[in-house]
């Protein structure tokens, strides 16, 4: 994936050291224990994503799942940061609601 990340940004003209932590932060993804906190705090943005209402739902569609298979499988969701714990349980909390509600 950074040659072509590399060759991109080259053409819109970023110079190295941005093409360099662009690369940095994309990989960053695959770590599975980031040490730096902007790497841990991407990742962990990116699984508190799938806690809000319209990706939550996106996923029950795309992966051809109940609301409460998806929300099974989200609640064992670990993040690095404390405050990305309590936002995704707040959110995931509103989505349990959401689909015992639906079924009353």
């Amino acid at each position: 994936m950074p040659p072509i990340i590399e060759e991109i940004l080259t053409e819109v003209g970023y110079n190295k050291n941005k093409i360099k932590k662009v690369i940095d932060v994309v990989l960053a993804h695959k770590f599975e224990a980031p040490r730096r906190l902007d790497k841990q705090l991407l990742i962990d943005a990116d699984t508190l994503s799938d806690s809000f209402k319209e990706q939550f739902y996106s996923d029950v569609k795309e992966f051809k799942t109940t609301p409460k298979e998806n929300y099974n499988f989200r609640k064992n969701n670990h993040f690095y940061t404390r405050t990305a714990q309590i936002i995704f349980n707040k959110e995931l909390g509103k989505r349990r609601k959401e689909f015992f509600r639906s079924r009353e």
